[in-house]
């Protein structure tokens, strides 16, 4: 794994823990279950997106689900991130 790689989970890392952590209530239960699911579904991936491909695909686009159920604030700023790294 590179360091552009290892950044960028570290990164992933953070915005999940501080989704769950945020998930106080059961609807903000509910949104990151959605994300999930649709994400998955979907097949949208931010990590293939900044050009991190992971090993297993499915795992990047249930991840990227569960930051999009965080909100839209918590996508962009884990996207600039990884733009950042990448550049």
């Amino acid at each position: 794994m590179n360091i552009v790689a290892l950044i960028g989970v570290a990164f992933l890392i953070e915005a999940i823990v501080d989704g769950i952590k945020g998930a106080l209530s059961k609807w903000a239960w509910v949104a990151l279950g959605f994300g999930a699911v649709l994400g998955g579904l979907s097949g949208l991936d931010i990590f293939e997106m900044a050009g991190i491909p992971l090993k297993i695909p499915y795992v990047g686009a249930v991840l990227t689900g569960l930051i999009a159920g965080r909100g839209s604030s918590a996508l962009y700023d884990l996207w600039d991130k990884l733009k950042l790294i990448k550049e």
